[in-house]
Parts: C-alpha cells; structure tokens; sequence
C-alpha cells in the first residue's frame, strides 16, 4: 500500500476523464500528476470566472476567496487556500495494487474496494 494523492474514483466526472485520458494516452491510467492537473487547470478558470480580469489583485482576492468543491482528486473538503497558499484540504490515499492495479482503499468513504490484508501473493 502506498499513502499518496490520488483521484477520487467514485466521482462520476473522474471515471468519465479517466476514460478519455486512458483512450487519449494509449491506455495510461489517471494518476497523481494528471489529477491534479485538471484539478489545477479547473481551479484556475473558477478564479478568473470569479476575478472577471486578468488584472493581478483581482486574481489574487479571487483566489483567496477559492472554494471549489467539485475537486477530482480525493480531498476532505473543496479546494481553499490558508494565508500560506496552500490547501489545507488536500489529503492522501491509500492506494493498494489489486488486481494488477492501483486501487484506492482509504478513506472509506472513497474506497473503491476494501483492503486486503494480508496482501495477496499474486
């Protein structure tokens, strides 16, 4: 098992991106990286839909004022920013390899599957 950022399964617009980025990337699966990059790029356009200008204060109190709740990756809440400029709602998985793949089975309320313990040998 590994505990690591990972995308959030069970949500409906994750599987359907996880589709197209598995035909898109010759069958690559949606992982940390490419999560979080949708997740970022999702994030940048509620800002500026919000700051209604390019203009940087706008877009820095935009920012600020960030709560974006339909996050693709498994969190524990919508995307904020703390006065450090990170999000304090960012959290890991854990993610067991099942059946040849990676596998989120923690938080439960996310898990696509229960752990196995002990793991199987094949």
């Amino acid at each position: 098992m590994a505990s690591i950022p990972w995308p959030n399964f069970k949500h409906p617009k994750t599987r359907l991106l996880a589709e197209e980025y598995a035909k898109r990337s010759g069958g690559k699966t949606l992982d940390t990286n490419s999560g979080y990059s949708y997740d970022a790029i999702q994030v940048l356009h509620d800002v500026y839909e919000r700051a209604k200008t390019t203009e940087p204060d706008a877009v820095v109190e935009a920012i600020k004022r960030t709560s974006f709740k339909d996050n693709l990756m498994v969190s524990t809440g919508p995307v904020i920013f703390n006065e450090l400029g990170d999000n304090p709602n960012a959290a890991p998985a854990m993610v067991q390899i099942l059946g040849s793949r990676p596998v989120v089975v923690w938080p439960r309320d996310l898990a696509q599957q229960k752990f196995v313990f002990p793991r199987p040998k094949a």
